[in-house]
């Protein structure tokens, strides 16, 4: 059984997985005041209290967090999530931030807009299991950053996800890994994110080299059909190998002195030596 509690509330709420329900508990009658159906086989695992709502992880197959109105408990939406949730905080323009424990490591933060019809925005903050209940997960006040606490109670790290709104695709690039000079190159790839990057999405690419270890822009490129991209890229003639340092004066071969022209006539003969030093 697992509970939560509203901070303004001295009513604790209890999920019943084996019963598939949740129930308010009366503390000062030490006896359960209500009880509220989740449906046959949800299961309802983790509870949490957040902004006036409460919320339950449950496994019905997907699984998924859902939203229930306090007054009395009835269903406002679900959230599809990977894994079993763990935290939730409400922003103040409704925005939705959960995590999950993300046992296979492919995401453990949430973010769901107001609009039930958009994919939520996820992101792998850790690569470790989530712990049950060894962090948390807060908006800033203006709704601007998500804080989330990762880690465990012997390394844990604080998370700050600047623009939590926006998707965080992933890359992938499809180049030969040597090719000849001069000869053009082809360069393919497709991102991925949960919301899809409509054809003629533009793309900046940057070249990063030996000639420009700080990378050189070369323009955007369009997005085609199914998201995918492919430009051509021709290396510049004085683009150097990697690994071949350029000639130097030293290096350089040694040049031959060019041969007199012939001249006409007879060659000049050389008179003999007459005499010699003396003993």
């Amino acid at each position: 059984m697992n509970a939560a509690t509203y901070p303004d509330s001295s009513t604790p709420y209890a999920a019943v997985p084996g019963a598939d329900k949740i129930v308010a508990l009366d503390t000062e009658q030490l006896m359960q005041a209500a009880e509220y159906p989740t449906g046959d086989k949800t299961g309802p695992s983790r509870l949490a209290c957040a902004d006036g709502r409460l919320w339950f992880g449950y496994v019905p197959g997907p699984r998924t967090l859902t939203e229930y109105r306090r007054s009395d408990l009835s269903e406002v939406r679900t959230y599809p999530i990977a894994s079993n949730p763990l935290t939730v905080s409400v922003a103040p323009d409704g925005t939705v931030a959960a995590t999950v424990l993300d046992t296979d490591d492919v995401g453990d933060t949430y973010v769901f807009g107001t609009d039930p019809a958009q994919p939520a925005s996820v992101r792998n903050l850790s690569h470790s299991w989530m712990p049950g209940g060894g962090h948390t997960t807060t908006w800033s006040a203006d709704g601007s950053q998500l804080f989330v606490l990762t880690g465990s109670a012997n390394a844990m790290r604080f998370q700050t996800v600047d623009a939590p709104r926006k998707y965080a695709p992933t890359l992938t690039v499809d180049a030969p890994s040597t090719a000849t000079r001069a000869a053009s190159l082809t360069v393919k790839g497709k991102p991925a994110a949960n919301l899809a990057l409509p054809a003629g999405t533009p793309l900046q690419v940057t070249r990063t080299d030996l000639e420009s270890p700080n990378g050189k822009s070369l323009g955007t490129k369009p997005l085609g059909t199914g998201s995918a991209y492919s430009f051509y890229f021709l290396p510049h003639l004085h683009q150097l190998s990697p690994g071949r340092p350029p000639a130097t004066p030293r290096d350089s071969p040694p040049r031959r002195r060019p041969r007199p022209a012939n001249r006409s006539g007879p060659s000049p003969v050389r008179p003999p030596r007459t005499g010699g030093p003396v003993g």
